[in-house]
């Protein structure tokens, strides 16, 4: 069973190369578009509809400085993507901003860092290193979940997607990853 999820999200990858870099995927449940941008950094009324790949053609070309945040609604949940720096997702204050009721958040970045990290009701519930295969920090109940997925072998960014998607009910695809997202660029931290 879990090896279909993880191969899943192996194929899609594979398909996106240009996320392998560095992404942040955080999943929402409970607050509406306009609040996650704002908790995200960005202002509703500065946002513009692009894909991915134009997202991340238009924060090259302003690099050094520009992020992107992409939202998009996945049935009762808002997902966002940050290709390339995928960071503001994964601190305490913005994960906690956006768990009104629940939130999940998969980080990794070209340079290293990687965690893997869930709130609700506005509290972290647990945050993981995933270059750590230390799992103390994960609940007891979800040690065995987590092995099974094979989160701490070499290559997890497949199973950290597929754990993401067994939390929240929502599968990312080809056909969501390429439609249209609203777009706030942001000045990076």
């Amino acid at each position: 069973m879990y090896g279909e999820v993880v191969a899943h999200y192996a194929a899609l990858l594979e398909s996106w190369p240009q996320l392998n870099d560095g992404m942040g995927v955080t999943y929402v449940q409970g607050l509406n578009h306009d609040a996650v941008i704002l908790a995200f950094g960005g202002h509703p009324a500065d946002a513009m509809m692009l894909t991915v790949d134009e997202a991340i053609d238009v924060a090259l070309a302003g690099r050094p400085s520009v992020d992107s945040v992409l939202v998009r609604e996945a049935g009762e949940w808002i997902v966002v993507v940050e290709p390339l720096s995928g960071y503001r997702g994964e601190s305490a204050p913005v994960l906690q901003a956006v768990a009104s009721v629940r939130a999940v958040n998969v980080f990794w970045s070209i340079a290293g860092p990687a965690s893997f990290s869930m709130a609700a009701a506005g509290e972290t519930a647990f945050w993981l290193d995933l270059n750590d295969s230390s799992n103390d920090r994960l609940p007891a109940d979800m040690a065995p979940l987590a092995e099974a997925l094979g989160l701490w072998d070499s290559d997890w960014y497949a199973p950290a997607l597929a754990l993401a998607e067994l939390l929240t009910g929502v599968r990312l695809t080809d056909e969501f990853l390429a439609g249209k997202f609203t777009t706030v660029l942001l000045p990076q931290q």
